[in-house]
C-alpha cells in the first residue's frame, strides 16, 4: 500500500477538494470491557474570519486501508476555497475540527413537587484545534497553484435606515451577493415547560444578612423584524447596484462584548453601564451569563424586572467588526420577552366551515387581551377569513397558567374564525350541484370553474389560525414569577443575630433546699420572649449572669429570602412581647416592634 497523505486540500472536478484522514487512537485500556457506542456524528470546521465565524461540514467517505475515518469537503468557487485556507494557515483563525455526537439521555424534571425522568436529546463536542504553516506544511496546499490564495478582503458596511433606526451590513467584497445582518436586540426568554418560565435563575451564597450575595443567571435569545430583512434585500441592491437582491444571513460575530446597567456599592453613586466579562456571547444562540450582586443590590434589580422605565439590567452588545463597533440592545424585562406568552390550538368543522381556535395562558402571570385580529391560513397563503366570536368577549383578562397540562377555562378564551364568504360558499355550491345535474355544457363548465374557485375557501385539517398579538399583553405578577422561577430550586433563608440582655437580680433565686419555702405569688420565676416568627428565649434563675449582672442570649432570626426580594414582610426589624412567669401564673406582655441587635428585655 502506498503512504496516505493525512491532509490535503487540492483542485477537483468543478472546484476543490480538502481530504482529511484521521486515526483512532483511543487508548486500548479504555475500550476493553467497556461498550463502544457509535451515535450519530456531526463533522465540521469551525474558524473566525474578519470577525464572523465560518463553519464548513464535512462528509464522511470510504477510508483506505490503515486509516480509522475519512472526511471531505467539497468547494465550488475561488472564494470559498481562499476563506477555508485562511482558516486552515492564520492562527488568529483558531480553527477547530469538531467532532459533535449526537446522544439521548435521561434527565430528572420536577413537576408538582415529584421528581421524575424523561429522555432528552443532548450533543457532546469534541474540539480538535489546528493550524497549518505555509511554508512548513506547504505539502498540503502544493496542488492549488502556483501561488497561495490572497488572504479574503476586509468587510464593506452599508447602513439602511428601517422604521427611524439605523441597522448596519456587511458585505466581503470577494462574495458582494452574500450580506450579513445583525440581531435587532438580545431580549431574556422563557423555557418551554408550562408555565413557561422566564429563562433566569437564582442562587445564593452565605446566609447573614450582612455578606449574603446573590447570584441572578439569565439566557437572552437574538430577536430581528424578518419585515426588516425582507425590505433590506431591495434596499441594499440599489445601495450597492447588485443585479438582484442579496442573500442574507446572519453575522455570527466573533468580537462582542456585553455591557449592562447595574447598581454600585455605593448607592449615592447611582447606577453605572459594566462589563460583563464572563458572559458568553452567541449572535445566532444568544447571551448566556450571570450577575453576583448584595442583598439591597439584587432586590433593586429584581424589581426592575418589573419597571418598564428602570435603567438597570438594561445594555447593550456591542459587536467589533474591523472598525466599525454596532451596539445591540439588550432587555431583561418580563413584560417584554421574545417567546409566546400564549399556547394556541386549533381544530376545523369541515361540516360548517369554521375553526374554533383556543388561546390558553401559557406563563405564570395574568394576560390581558384587549383585542385580537386574525385569519386562517393554509401553508403560508392566507384564506380570507376573519374572527367571528370570542368568549369570552374582549377585551378580557387570562388568568396565570398551571402546571397542570388541562387548561382552566379562566386562562384560555376561544376565537371562532370562519372564511368571509361561508354563506356565499354554502348557496354556491347548492348552484354548482344544480348546474352539474340539470344545466347544460356550458352551465355545467361555469359551475366546475366556481367550484374550483371556491375550493381555496373550504377548510380542512390543513389549516391554521394566525393572530395579530400586538394588544395582547402580560400582566407581570412579581410574586408568581418569583416563585416560577424558583419552582425547581431551594435557597435557604437570610439570618440576623440579636443578642437578649436581662437583669439577673430580677428572676427569684431557685433554692436547692427541699424544706425552703415556696416564692411569693409575685416573685418572677422565669421571662420569656416569644417573636412573631414563632422563636421563643427563656430567662431563668438558672442561669449564670455576666459581671455587669446581664444574662445574656444570641439568637438567629431567619426571614426568607422571597421576603427580602419581594418587600412583602419586615426584613430589618421584628416584633416580640415579653410573658412573665409567677407563683399566679403567666402574664403576656404587649406586642412591640424594634429592630436593634442588641435588645434589653424589660418585662410590661
Amino acid at each position: 500500500m502506498g503512504r496516505t497523505k493525512w491532509v490535503s486540500f487540492e483542485p477537483s472536478q468543478g472546484g476543490y477538494l480538502l481530504t482529511i484522514h484521521l486515526a483512532d487512537v483511543t487508548p486500548p485500556a479504555l475500550s476493553q470491557g467497556n461498550v463502544r457506542l457509535d451515535p450519530p456524528t456531526r463533522y465540521l470546521i469551525s474558524a473566525s474570519l474578519q470577525g464572523r465565524v465560518a463553519n464548513w461540514d464535512l462528509t464522511t467517505v470510504t477510508s483506505p486501508q490503515g486509516v480509522a475515518l475519512t472526511l471531505t469537503l467539497n468547494l465550488t468557487n475561488f472564494a470559498d476555497r481562499d476563506s477555508l485556507y485562511e482558516a486552515m494557515t492564520d492562527p488568529a483563525a483558531g480553527a477547530v475540527l469538531i467532532v459533535r455526537r449526537a446522544l439521548d439521555i435521561v434527565a430528572p424534571t420536577s413537576a408538582g413537587g415529584q421528581t421524575s425522568y424523561a429522555r432528552a436529546a443532548a450533543a457532546l463536542d469534541t474540539a480538535l484545534p489546528f493550524t497549518f504553516s505555509k511554508d512548513l506544511d506547504a505539502n498540503v496546499f502544493a496542488r492549488l497553484g502556483g501561488s497561495s490564495p490572497a488572504a479574503a478582503p476586509g468587510w464593506s458596511t452599508s447602513a439602511i435606515n428601517w422604521n427611524g433606526r439605523r441597522y448596519v451590513y456587511f458585505q466581503s467584497p470577494n462574495q458582494p451577493t452574500q450580506i450579513y445582518f445583525l440581531p435587532d436586540s438580545f431580549k431574556v426568554g422563557r423555557q418551554e415547560d408550562r408555565p413557561r418560565r422566564p429563562a433566569l435563575a437564582v442562587t445564593t451564597q452565605g446566609t447573614d444578612v450582612g455578606s449574603v450575595v446573590m447570584t441572578l443567571s439569565y439566557l437572552a435569545a437574538p430577536v430581528w423584524d424578518p419585515r426588516r430583512i425582507a425590505d433590506a434585500g431591495p434596499a441594499l441592491q440599489q445601495a450597492l447596484g447588485l443585479d438582484a437582491p442579496p442573500n442574507l444571513a446572519l453575522f455570527q460575530a466573533t468580537s462582542a462584548a456585553l455591557f449592562l446597567n447595574l447598581p454600585g456599592d455605593d448607592p449615592a453613586a447611582g447606577n453605572s453601564l459594566v462589563e460583563q466579562k464572563g458572559a458568553l456571547i452567541d449572535l445566532a444562540a444568544g447571551v448566556q451569563g450571570s450577575v453576583t450582586l448584595g442583598l439591597t443590590q439584587f432586590r433593586d434589580v429584581y424589581g426592575a424586572l418589573f419597571d418598564e422605565r428602570s435603567p438597570l439590567l438594561l445594555g447593550e452588545v456591542r459587536v467589533k467588526v474591523g472598525d466599525d463597533v454596532t451596539a445591540i440592545p439588550f432587555t431583561a424585562r418580563i413584560s417584554d420577552m421574545n417567546d409566546e406568552i400564549l399556547a394556541i390550538s386549533s381544530s376545523v368543522d369541515v361540516h360548517n366551515n369554521i375553526m374554533t381556535a383556543t388561546l390558553a395562558n401559557a406563563i405564570e402571570s395574568p394576560i390581558h387581551v384587549e383585542s385580537l385580529t386574525g385569519g386562517i391560513v393554509r401553508g403560508n397563503q392566507p384564506i380570507r377569513s376573519t374572527i367571528v366570536t370570542t368568549n369570552p368577549s374582549l377585551p378580557t383578562d387570562l388568568k396565570p397558567a398551571g402546571a397542570d397540562p388541562h387548561i382552566d377555562p379562566a386562562a384560555a378564551l376561544t376565537a371562532t374564525l370562519s372564511p368571509s364568504t361561508t354563506q356565499q360558499v354554502a348557496q354556491s355550491v347548492g348552484g354548482i350541484i344544480g348546474g352539474l345535474l340539470g344545466g347544460g355544457s356550458n352551465v355545467g363548465q361555469q359551475a366546475i370553474g366556481a367550484l374550483g374557485g371556491l375550493a381555496s375557501q373550504l377548510l380542512d385539517a390543513s389549516c391554521a389560525p394566525q393572530f395579530d398579538l400586538s394588544h395582547v399583553t402580560a400582566v407581570p405578577d412579581p410574586k408568581a414569577t418569583w416563585r416560577a422561577m424558583m419552582q425547581d430550586q431551594i435557597v435557604g433563608p437570610v439570618s440576623r443575630s440579636v443578642t437578649l440582655k436581662f437583669v439577673a437580680a430580677m428572676l427569684a433565686k431557685p433554692s436547692s433546699a427541699p424544706a425552703a419555702a415556696p416564692p411569693s405569688q409575685d416573685a418572677v420565676m422565669a421571662v420569656q420572649v416569644v417573636f412573631d416568627n414563632g422563636q421563643t428565649v427563656t430567662f431563668d434563675g438558672s442561669q449564670t449572669a455576666d459581671a455587669a449582672g446581664f444574662i445574656n442570649q444570641t439568637m438567629k432570626m431567619s426571614v426568607p429570602v422571597e421576603t427580602f426580594v419581594l418587600g412583602t414582610g419586615p426584613t430589618d426589624g421584628y416584633k416580640y412581647r415579653t410573658d412573665v412567669v409567677t407563683g399566679a401564673g403567666i402574664k403576656q406582655g404587649t406586642w412591640t416592634t424594634d429592630n436593634r441587635d442588641t435588645l434589653f428585655i424589660v418585662p410590661n
